[in-house]
């Protein structure tokens, strides 16, 4: 697919510029603006999601569902279809990789689709934990990974969640894409991340704009500083440049990482909601810093893996991913 572009349409992306060590080289385009003229008022927070259309460009898109009344349609449909043990929560639910193989092995071998137990890995949410045991006589060794899980279904992006949590599931084609990214038999860590980056020209335009923006903001100025900080800057920097790293562009596992780059630059710039009480770049406004550019990423946050005396059980322990943010000076 190769690096894809991004505008930095009717926000201030340039503002909220980003790096995010989570992703692999994709020729992507972003555009940063306030999604598809004609989007639905909802009265609940929306669910957004991205596309990407025949020229490789990335938007947002918003799905409405006021009052909620799909999403409880669609619980109501798990509640009849799904068995207890798999749709009720679970603090540890174990997923046997060998077990898993087998199961998949089978299905492709009677010329079937898998089932969305399998696809959806049982609903597990996060992996936790993960065990390790060795071949033991007739009976071979396995890999069993153990976390949170609970009933799914899709919400109205298409993204499958949680019935209780609405936290995502893990696919079985992410954990896939995970696994291969990190051979053992390789020596070499690899890099897994993706970047939203402004051009050159881009970087010089928006220099030569923000020289016109005034050095102190009052608050009654906020609002009309914030309107023509958007628009400038959306002029300035123009088309961005996406690139993924360590994994390929065309997996569900590589427009996760970009989605979550880019959603966290409109939410910082203020063009989407946070879902958490958060202070974003906008509302932290005081003073515009001349020739400053704010770079925010994601790296991974856990405390520690924790082991036993075996090595065979391990644990990761803390929160799996934090943001982070700098000033960039231009020129």
């Amino acid at each position: 697919m190769g690096a894809h572009r991004g505008h930095y349409g009717k926000g201030l992306v340039t503002l909220g510029w980003v790096l995010v060590s989570f992703a692999v080289p994709l020729p992507l385009r972003a555009q940063f603006n306030n999604g598809a003229a004609g989007a639905a008022t909802t009265v609940q927070l929306p669910t957004f999601g991205v596309s990407i259309d025949a020229e490789g460009v990335l938007d947002v898109k918003t799905f409405s569902d006021p009052g909620g009344r799909l999403r409880a349609e669609r619980v109501l449909a798990v509640k009849a279809d799904m068995p207890e043990d798999l749709r009720k929560f679970t603090k540890l639910r174990k997923i046997s990789l060998r077990k898993l193989e087998a199961a998949i092995a089978e299905r492709l071998k009677a010329g079937k689709p898998l089932e969305a137990e399998l696809r959806y890995l049982a609903g597990l949410q996060r992996v936790q934990f993960a065990f390790c045991y060795e071949a033991s006589g007739d009976e071979p060794g396995d890999v069993v990974l153990a976390g949170p899980a609970e009933g799914w279904f899709a919400d109205p992006s298409g993204r499958i969640v949680g019935v209780t949590t609405q936290r995502p599931v893990i696919l079985l084609e992410d954990l896939a894409v995970a696994l291969r990214a990190f051979d053992p038999g390789k020596k070499d860590r690899p890099f897994l991340g993706c970047t939203i980056d402004p051009t050159q020209e881009g970087l010089a335009r928006a220099m030569e704009f923000q020289r016109t923006v005034p050095r102190s903001v009052r608050d009654s100025e906020r609002e009309e500083v914030t309107l023509r900080l958007a628009g400038g800057m959306q002029e300035a920097l123009g088309m961005a440049q996406i690139r993924t790293f360590a994994v390929s562009p065309r997996t569900h596992f590589a427009q996760v990482l970009i989605e979550a780059d880019y959603r966290m630059k409109r939410i910082a710039i203020g063009l989407e909601p946070p879902p958490v009480k958060m202070m974003t770049f906008l509302s932290a406004l005081d003073s515009p810093r001349e020739a400053t550019l704010q770079r925010w990423w994601f790296t991974p946050d856990y405390d520690c893996v924790r082991a036993s005396e075996d090595r065979l059980a391990m644990e990761l322990v803390g929160q799996g991913v934090k943001l982070q943010t700098e000033d960039i000076r231009l020129g």
